[in-house]
């Protein structure tokens, strides 16, 4: 009973299509960061699709100790129960994840059950402070110096619509790659698998380590970010900041690229956005 309980309201949550509010207060959060080797930028900004608070949320967390860099973005479903606190209740748990909080080498193995207890760690988030089904979708990624050879480790998750991206400069310019298939949000039967955290659904965790070309910038978005930009959009975003290779990528010029694909996405998409964008300043960084 509980099953079919569960099933039965979660088809009812992403069949009921949000309408945009008029006058909505606009939320917005942003920072620039440098970490060790890294340099980056945050925007999270509330969108016109519900009343607030903003149901996406970032997260960025530095450990000198083992120069390691923790990423995460995360947005709650708009027809779930308390996106926001579905969305934050992710990303801290990315953020804190056991295995990528100690001195050992990242490792699939090692991430791996962790990245499967996030879906029962924001369901309990959620019960404690409501009856109602909620959820979230998201990325993170973890990178560190490794302890022995100092090279460094860079991996990738992805549940839902979020999007972990590459852009690098190529001879034509800015170039942007997705680091996972597309996932587009579904009901069941529908094309694609709709995964989330919170209710069930997350199915296997995709996880990957990356490899980073040297002039690389990482990007974590949510879908009010991607999901109306064009490839053309990427490119001229990067190209007005960092108009040629040697251009300096600095955390205020990723700062301005992402107020740029903002301007870009709000004119198609009134939805809540989040996006994180870093780049390892000194070095290649090698999938291991």
């Amino acid at each position: 009973m509980f099953i079919k309980r569960l099933v039965d309201c979660w088809v009812d949550l992403f069949r009921r299509q949000p309408t945009p509010l008029p006058n909505q207060q606009i939320e917005l959060t942003e920072a620039v960061f440098a970490h060790g080797p890294w340099v980056g930028a945050s925007l999270c900004v509330g969108g016109s699709l519900h009343e607030p608070p903003n149901q996406d949320c970032t997260g960025v967390r530095w450990c000198p100790t083992h120069q390691r860099l923790h990423l995460a973005v995360a947005d709650g479903v708009t027809n779930g129960a308390l996106g926001h606190v579905a969305a934050k209740a992710a990303v801290d748990h990315w953020l804190t994840l056991p295995h990528a909080s100690t001195s050992a080498a990242l490792t699939h193995d090692g991430l791996m059950p962790d990245l499967y207890s996030a879906d029962e760690v924001v369901a309990q988030v959620l019960a404690e402070q409501t009856p109602e089904l909620g959820a979230a979708v998201g990325a993170a990624v973890w990178a560190q110096a490794d302890p022995v050879t100092k090279d460094m480790q860079v991996w990738a998750t992805r549940v839902g619509d979020c999007r972990v991206l590459l852009l690098h400069f190529t001879e034509e310019g800015w170039h942007m790659e997705p680091v996972f298939a597309d996932q587009t949000l579904s009901l069941p039967n529908g094309d694609q698998p709709a995964h989330f955290v919170g209710v069930g659904r997350l199915g296997t965790p995709e996880l990957k380590p990356l490899d980073l070309p040297a002039d690389a910038v990482l990007v974590l978005c949510s879908d009010g970010i991607h999901a109306t930009l064009t490839d053309e959009d990427w490119q001229t975003a990067f190209s007005q900041q960092f108009s040629e290779r040697d251009t300096p990528i600095t955390s205020d010029g990723l700062l301005r690229v992402a107020h740029t694909l903002l301007t870009t996405a709000r004119t198609q998409n009134p939805d809540d956005a989040s996006v994180l964008l870093v780049r390892h300043t000194s070095r290649h960084v090698a999938a291991t």
